[in-house]
């Protein structure tokens, strides 16, 4: 015959079985960590290259629009990775704009480029894809374009 005492103590033991089960569960599920599928974001999240053409982009339903006349002004965002390998970035853009990806090893001292296709869309927009961008350990990746005046661009799309 088990006292009460004795019923107890097997009861805190099996609530204590069951708690460290669902502790390393939930930390096994913690260090599982899934990567992101691709990301999209408004092209208001870059920036000029030169300081001196700030004036010249509008912001423009989340996207940018080249305001100045003359010529073309590069406009370019960081996007972040999540690990490195070979990454394709996507640009929606209006027509006279060309749109380029690149990345950086760590020290900024080896840039990497990919192919280039171009898609048009049925309303006057297109989508320019770089693909085969290798993004080393440690490394950036940047996309941008150099905007025709009165130009826009729309949104920036990679799988980090």
């Amino acid at each position: 015959m088990v006292s009460n005492k004795g019923r107890n103590d097997m009861r805190i033991a099996q609530i204590s079985k069951g708690l460290c089960a669902i502790g390393m569960g939930v930390l096994a599920s913690s260090a599982y960590v899934e990567r992101a599928e691709a990301r999209t974001v408004a092209a208001a999240i870059g920036k000029p290259v030169f300081a001196s053409n700030v004036s010249c982009f509008n912001l423009w339903s989340g996207g940018v629009q080249n305001v100045c006349a003359g010529a073309a002004r590069t406009y370019e965002a960081s996007l972040p990775v999540d690990a490195s390998g070979t990454k394709s970035v996507s640009v929606t853009h209006q027509p006279s704009s060309n749109c380029h990806a690149f990345a950086n090893n760590k020290d900024d001292t080896s840039a990497w480029v990919g192919t280039t296709s171009i898609v048009v869309l049925a309303s006057g927009w297109r989508t320019t894809t770089m693909s085969g961008i290798f993004v080393p350990v440690g490394g950036s990746l940047t996309a941008g374009c150099d905007v025709a005046s009165n130009d826009r661009i729309q949104t920036f799309e990679w799988a980090p």
